[in-house]
């Protein structure tokens, strides 16, 4: 496996999908209601316009590839031996809104499973910065990435999932207790943009317990901050385990490093 191919076409698919959301926004295009995505969510122009991008490069670069995607769902190939892991737009909300805090996420496995994956990449639409890398080397554009050694809760900037309503009631005492333990809490609603900025110590960690996330909405900025030297709590599953196509629901915390995650921990499991 000749890993600097792969990592020029995760280069090249996050540059493609930045040019097509621009080419949306320029169109008029972007926020239009286009239909729903095989896992159900609202699918717009600006989604599917990425996503057609994205694939047809995949197509033409890697045609033996069996391909998981938020809108098409999954689209097996007999001869696969890749599996293409995407997101088109995480924050397709902020995006459509041209709020700009928007992202598109992908990882290359040689498996099924989150331990297969061997490349991946984030796309922060606004500044066009990218997270990417492989097993061993991750980088925020053409730097090193270097998770923070912030081990201080109350210094370190945390940002949190969006989506309150899924925390259970019991436990929304203690995720507040967590939130005033910083003084720079953050929600950015772009799952793989937040992870992925924990990977280069922009963000000291992003907080998700209770998302219930998708695998194209994570998994590949997890790998990221992993293989940048950050850690990861996943509490109900296995990680290496979890399977790419979506049926299982993630929730974690991923931190810069293990004593800043600890202490996080230590907030939300005090009861």
């Amino acid at each position: 496996m000749v890993i600097q191919f792969y990592l020029e076409f995760v280069r090249d698919a996050l540059r493609t999908a930045r040019e097509s959301l621009e080419t949306a926004y320029r169109e008029g295009t972007a926020a239009r209601t286009v239909g729903r995505g095989f896992y159900g969510d609202t699918t717009y122009e600006l989604d599917r316009a990425v996503e057609e991008a994205v694939l047809t490069l995949a197509k033409r670069r890697l045609p033996k590839t069996t391909v998981i995607s938020e809108e098409r769902g999954i689209e097996p190939d007999p001869s696969a031996k890749l599996t293409l892991l995407l997101d088109p737009i995480d924050g397709s909300t902020n995006a459509k809104r041209r709020v700009s805090l928007c992202s598109t996420s992908l990882a290359l496995a040689d498996g099924a499973t989150f331990g297969d994956i061997f490349v991946a990449g984030v796309m922060d639409h606004m500044s066009g910065r990218m997270i990417w890398g492989s097993r061993g080397a991750v980088y925020e554009d053409w730097a090193l990435a270097r998770p923070s050694r912030m081990r201080d809760l109350s210094d370190a900037i945390l940002a949190f999932d969006s989506k309150v309503y899924r925390v259970p009631h019991e436990r929304v005492e203690a995720l507040v207790r967590l939130m005033k333990a910083t003084k720079y809490p953050r929600i950015v609603s772009t799952a793989a943009l937040e992870t992925a900025y924990v990977a280069s110590g922009r963000f000291e960690a992003f907080v998700a317990p209770y998302a219930d996330l998708r695998s194209f909405d994570c998994l590949p900025a997890i790998f990221l901050v992993l293989e940048a030297g950050g850690a990861v709590d996943m509490p109900e599953n296995e990680l290496n385990t979890i399977p790419l196509d979506g049926s299982k629901k993630v929730n974690y915390v991923a931190a810069g490093n293990r004593a800043l995650l600890k202490a996080i921990l230590g907030r939300l499991n005090d009861a």
